[in-house]
Order: structure tokens, then sequence, then C-alpha cells
């Protein structure tokens, strides 16, 4: 242990804890006290709003803890995690966690390289490593200083302005970009990504926004566009029906469900056409994502590092 320092009345010490509850960092603004002189007495306590609480008495706590490293097979992320031992509800929490940077049925297939820490099944921290792509982390944090909620390995928000999907884990049929139209026997670019989910599926706003139109075409079907900050647009097709709420000029938040996917206008079955635009120009929805809004301030940056490390030592 190196050389303790004193804190004086009312000087707060910041711990950042493992996984496992083991103190990682401690911060102490105060000067050291004076040799030979008696310590002064340690009172502690928390406050929530500015009220006191007194210390919980111990109780012995069971905890199970795990890392478990996976490479994704050719039958998909979730048979591959429950091949290690994962249920499902890790992999929705993964999503959860990583929603804002990236979809995991997008970036995470077959040769992808995962690492996960759990306690007592609840996810605390992931590596996902897509084959040839840096990988990205998540690590959950709540310190000093920042919000808690999942960080990267930079000390970036993972939860940005855009969500990278509107639906929950589903197979993405047809991506951005140019491709056949089996409808209409051509060649044709699409402007958008489709997922193959079930009639009824929730919808969700992937950014807090303005409903712009709402409206039904041959083509799209039912369909409903949000207008957003920074000029971005979003607009969601072939929906079976949206929610009451859901009249131009409402504002909504981002997650909230905005309608029921379907398969209204022209498809070839059901599913969700999703569409991003910038300033009226259509883009990758899976490569277009802003930058992530708030970041560690130094002093929680360095736990942040600290606790990053201390996971790589886990094993």
């Amino acid at each position: 242990m190196t050389r303790g320092r004193a804190c004086t009345t009312s000087v707060a010490l910041a711990l950042t804890l493992a996984v496992s509850g083991a103190v990682v960092v401690a911060a102490c603004d105060a000067a050291p006290f004076a040799a030979g002189a008696s310590p002064p007495a340690l009172a502690v306590s928390a406050s929530v709003e500015g009220r006191g609480l007194a210390p919980p008495d111990p109780a012995p706590v069971s905890r199970s803890e795990r890392r478990v490293e996976v490479v994704v097979g050719g039958d998909g992320l979730e048979r591959s995690l429950a091949r290690a031992g994962l249920p499902r509800d890790v992999l929705d929490q993964l999503d959860a966690a990583l929603i804002g940077r990236l979809d995991l049925f997008a970036h995470a297939g077959p040769g992808a390289a995962l690492t996960l820490w759990t306690v007592d099944g609840a996810l605390v921290a992931a590596r996902v490593a897509p084959p040839r792509q840096a990988p990205t982390m998540a690590v959950r944090y709540q310190g000093v200083g920042a919000l808690p909620g999942f960080y990267d390995q930079h000390g970036r928000a993972l939860r940005g302005q855009l969500l990278a999907r509107p639906v929950a884990l589903g197979r993405i049929t047809s991506r951005f970009g140019d491709r056949f139209d089996a409808l209409a026997g051509r060649a044709a670019r699409h402007h958008g990504v489709d997922y193959g989910v079930p009639v009824g599926t929730p919808v969700v706003a992937v950014a807090r926004g303005r409903v712009q139109v709402v409206g039904e075409g041959a083509r799209a079907g039912r369909y409903v566009k949000l207008a957003h900050e920074n000029g971005y647009q979003s607009s969601y097709l072939h929906l079976d029906a949206r929610a009451p709420c859901v009249e131009v000029g409402a504002l909504v938040e981002q997650g909230q469900v905005i309608a029921a996917s379907g398969d209204t206008g022209r498809t070839t079955g059901p599913h969700l056409h999703y569409e991003l635009r910038v300033a009226g120009l259509p883009v990758d929805p899976l490569a277009t994502l802003p930058p992530p809004a708030a970041a560690l301030g130094p002093r929680a940056r360095g736990g942040h590092l600290a606790l990053i490390r201390h996971l790589e030592e886990t094993r």
C-alpha cells in the first residue's frame, strides 16, 4: 500500500471499485498529517441530495463473477453466446449498452471476437472486435463527476443522439446501397436498412424529435417520418400501425415506441424499412452515427482507465 494521507473534515474520499468490490483507485485531496501526530478520527457518511445516510451494517455477499471469451460462429451471435453458457438476457444487456454506437447484428457476425464480464448475471463490461475493425469496449462506470452508464475505452459515453437500430435484435434482410430489387426485377439503390421482424414488433424512435409526416402510400405502406436535431431525419416504412401519441408535430423521446412493424405497401414479406437522412440526403444508418454527447472528465477518466486495467487482468 502507498503512503497514507489524512482526509480533513468535509473532504470527499473518492473510491473506484472493481466489479468484485475491491478498491482500484482511491483519491483524496488533503495534505499528509504531520509526522508523529495522531491521525484524525474518521467519520464515514454518505449523502443523497444532501441527506445524510448511516452506513449499512456489513453483510456477507456471495457474488458470481464471470469472464467469457467468445468467437462468433457461422450460426450467429445468439447461439454462439448460448454455447458459452450465457443466457439471452446477457445478449439483451449487451445490445442495450452498445445500441448508441453499433448494431450488434450488423457488426458482430461470424469471426467477431467478444469478451464479456458479468457479476451475478449482470453485464458490467464487454469488448466487441468485429473482423478487420477496431474493437469497441463498453464498461459500466459510476464514479465522482460522471453520469452512471456505459463508456468506451476512451471514456466517451456509448449512448449518443442516435440509436443504431429502431427495433430489438432482428435479422437484417437488406442493407443500404445498390441491390437487386426482386419486385422491380432490376438493380436499384436501396436508401435504408430492412429488418426482418414479425408483424407487430415494437418500433422505437432512434432519437428525440418531432413527428414530421404520418402517411400511407402504395410503395411505403403506412409510414412515419421524424425530424431531429443537427439536420437528421428518420423514416419508418411498411408499418402495421402507429402509436396513438404519434401525430404531426408531436414530440417523441429517444427509445419511445412510435409504431408496430407490419407488411403494408410494396413488400416481399413482413419487415421494417428504416431510413436515415442528413440535410435531406440518405446515409447508411449502420455507418452514420453522430459523436457521443458526453465524456468523462479528467478525474473520472483516471478511475475509468484503472477499472479497465483491472478487468484486463481478471481471468
